[in-house]
């Protein structure tokens, strides 16, 4: 009896069409594998969830098209259309289906418009700074289906939420994509507002009227911090490792504070360093960038006396004068309100105007668009020095060094430039926020009495499933004043300082007085004196308090 030979093994089928050992789907098997040196290889392909073309094969143009449309129902055929236009006949046929509605119904669980209204609800809840996970929006998109009573898959039901191929579908439908948002405390939330951010910008517009500052003459100062032991750089490792680690100098580094300033020119001055120590030798900013300069505190944060020696830094490099005044901006932070530090920029021939409180990530040029590279770059150059120092734990005496070349490749005019204009600085424009920067700004409303309950006919669907986030904010009753954006060189300003200085003054003197008191009291004499123990002491062992 003949046989039919087959590629694999010798096996085979008979003429009859009777299979012998070769099982019903090995046709198919054969026909997706590779038959090589009597063993069956199977390729399996994975669908790919996008695909791209590769090539222009076949690609019809919409114009060709509909001429050749028009051609048929003028009363040619396909064929006679196809060869007028200049279309394979197939191709032609292919394009002419296409155009046909669909004749199945779609299995989609939410239509365009309630995908489009949930995708309006996401977004703003992250222009909110409250967005949502995937996770919370597999539950809400669940609840928004039964509240619509949408026929849902079974697996819905079963965990509750959406599924995750639907996630990634309508995330693709709807040019929606999950990020990790950068961390915002709530006092940034609150500051930034549109109240503040017109305040800075009329003192912006009034002194740059009145002085008609060039950009040469508009810097930025501000410091940030650098410490011994930097973020880890990624890293290559084997697949599936639970832990991978990379030497550090220390669990926590020492800080040092740098002072750095920038011009609306893309200019950068040499930083001032603060160290965490009780003396300052010039030695300690060796290796540092050119020009760079530098004190001594405890704790390495800035003081006030500080940093009226860090504004004499950055006056002998700007080299202002009352005939040619500079315009400085920066924080109001406690160490810049100095009666000192108005009196000698008034006599320097410097105008200083500070930010609103908790603003300065979205109106000051350095923490927009130059720390940031500059912090990654320092990321790399600590980590290179781990790898040439092994071994060797780096001390605060190596980080001028160590930030040289960070702060060189961070600085650059293209960063500074992209700073100042990103804030609506130079060249002045108050409206370069747009109206969803304000959006976290309504979650935070003032409490008012007796209007606790929202008008419920405003909420949407979403809304009443989960509400937006408000919090009702109470005012604070402290003696601190709150902060503003403000020119400190001004007349008005500076008398505003004197008195607070004086009140401060009083204050600590109020509070050394009980001391002194105590100090030459009989009492404080006593504890002093060799004679008089502490009150426990005078009792008999047994008797003493607590027993």
């Amino acid at each position: 009896m003949s046989h039919v030979t087959s590629a694999v093994g010798g096996q085979g089928m008979r003429a009859d069409g009777r299979q012998t050992c070769l099982d019903r789907g090995l046709g198919r098997m054969i026909a997706a594998g590779v038959a090589r040196s009597g063993g069956l290889h199977i390729h399996r392909h994975k669908m790919v969830r996008r695909y791209t073309r590769k090539t222009a094969r076949r690609v019809t143009s919409p114009e060709m098209v509909a001429r050749a449309r028009w051609l048929i129902a003028d009363g040619y055929s396909i064929r006679a259309a196809a060869r007028a236009v200049g279309l394979p006949v197939q191709t032609m046929r292919d394009a002419l289906k296409a155009m046909k509605p669909r004749s199945y119904v779609s299995r989609q669980v939410f239509s365009a418009e309630e995908e489009a209204e949930l995708s309006n609800y996401l977004t703003t809840c992250t222009k909110m700074l409250h967005g949502l996970s995937a996770k919370r929006t597999r539950e809400l998109a669940y609840e928004f289906a039964l509240h619509k009573a949408k026929p849902i898959p079974a697996n819905w039901r079963r965990q509750r939420k959406a599924g995750v191929e639907w996630l990634r579908s309508f995330l693709a439908r709807n040019q929606l994509s999950i990020r990790k948002p950068e961390a915002t405390s709530l006092h940034r939330a609150i500051g930034f507002t549109r109240k503040s951010k017109d305040a800075f910008f009329n003192n912006l517009r009034a002194v740059m009227e009145k002085n008609k500052f060039p950009p040469e003459s508009i810097y930025n100062l501000d410091e940030t911090g650098i410490t011994t032991v930097a973020e880890m750089e990624k890293v290559v490792a084997q697949k599936g490792a639970k832990q991978v680690g990379s030497i550090t100098a220390a669990e926590r580094g020492t800080l040092v504070t740098v002072a750095c300033a920038v011009n609306a020119t893309g200019n950068a001055m040499p930083p001032f360093f603060v160290f965490p120590r009780v003396r300052y030798s010039d030695s300690f900013v060796d290796g540092g960038p050119a020009g760079s300069d530098g004190y001594a505190t405890p704790k390495g944060w800035m003081t006030s006396e500080v940093f009226l020696l860090a504004f004499q830094h950055f006056v002998k490099h700007a080299k202002p004068s009352k005939e040619r005044p500079v315009l400085l901006l920066m924080d109001n932070h406690e160490s810049h309100m100095s009666l000192a530090l108005i009196m000698e920029a008034r006599e320097a021939g410097v105008v200083i105007l500070t930010f609103p409180p908790h603003c300065s990530h979205r109106l000051q040029p350095l923490d927009v668009s130059v720390y940031g590279p500059v912090k990654r770059f320092y990321q790399t150059s600590m980590t290179e020095y781990m790898l040439s120092h092994p071994g060797r734990r780096p001390s605060i005496y190596d980080l001028p060094a160590i930030f040289r070349r960070p702060f060189e490749l961070g600085m650059t005019p293209s960063n500074i430039l992209s700073g100042f204009r990103a804030t609506g600085i130079f060249p002045l424009d108050s409206n370069i926020f747009p109206e969803e920067s304000f959006a976290a700004e309504s979650v935070f409303i003032p409490q008012v009495v007796g209007n606790e309950t929202a008008d419920a006919e405003d909420q949407s669907v979403l809304e009443t499933i989960r509400p937006l986030p408000r919090f009702q904010v109470a005012e604070r009753k402290t003696g601190r004043k709150k902060g503003y954006s403000r020119i400190i060189t001004s007349s008005p300003e500076k008398h505003n300082v004197e008195e607070l200085e004086t009140k401060r003054r009083k204050v600590d003197a109020k509070k050394r007085l009980p001391q002194t008191s105590a100090a030459a009291s009989p009492i404080a004499s006593n504890r002093n004196s060799h004679t008089v123990t502490h009150p426990n002491r005078l009792r008999p062992r047994g008797q003493q308090r607590g027993h």
